[in-house]
């Protein structure tokens, strides 16, 4: 579903941070927490100049997910290992680049991108192969995905699930975009703005 937007636009390209910042610390600058449940394997934090890395932007990128190589984190699978973004101020759309790898042989664990609403009803939905599949193999150019749905965004939870056949680890992300949803009454005044204007050019 296709919203018309009259929020803010924030871009995360992750250029300015150092890598190696753990999550947890840079995306607060941005309106977001981030806490992580489960795991192992690879930080949820920021990398930087990796020589298999084929990017959207610039040389840095991000790991929302690890988990513990090669099991789930958790026995039961209900969210395997998973990282959970929490927005201060509800956003209307996020979306995200999957980063790939120039290896061919290069497997990334199933993964998934779950967005959910100030009821924890889930928004929408994007991934590949977190049922115990792959990311395999690697797409030849970084992969945009969008979330989106019929209400506003509080929470992007990235589930990450560990097989014995994952070859390279946790997704690769760059590029993140949301758009924070403004009070009712800016959009109330940009509407009967862009209605004042239509009005006076039928006038003339």
């Amino acid at each position: 579903m296709t919203r018309v937007a009259c929020g803010t636009v924030v871009m995360i390209d992750f250029e300015s941070i150092t890598p190696g910042d753990q999550n947890s610390t840079f995306l607060q600058g941005y309106g977001i927490s981030s806490v992580t449940t489960g795991g192992g394997g690879l930080p949820t934090r920021v990398y930087a100049d990796q020589p298999e890395a084929v990017l959207p932007s610039g040389t840095h990128f991000f790991t929302p997910s690890g988990g513990g190589y090669p099991n789930p984190a958790f026995s039961s699978a209900p969210d395997y290992f998973y990282t959970d973004l929490t927005f201060v101020t509800p956003v209307e759309y996020f979306s995200f680049y999957r980063a790939t790898q120039n290896v061919p042989s290069y497997g990334t664990a199933g993964w998934q991108a779950v967005a959910y609403d100030a009821f924890n009803n889930v928004v929408d939905t994007e991934g590949v192969g977190l049922a115990g599949g792959l990311d395999y193999p690697p797409p030849a150019n970084p992969v945009p995905y969008l979330l989106q749905g019929a209400a506003d965004i509080t929470k992007v939870r990235f589930r990450v699930n560990y097989n014995y056949q994952s070859t390279s680890g946790t997704v690769w992300i760059d590029d993140m975009q949301f758009n924070t949803t403004p009070e009712p009454s800016r959009c109330l005044l940009l509407g009967l703005g862009l209605t004042g204007v239509m009005l006076r050019r039928r006038r003339r």
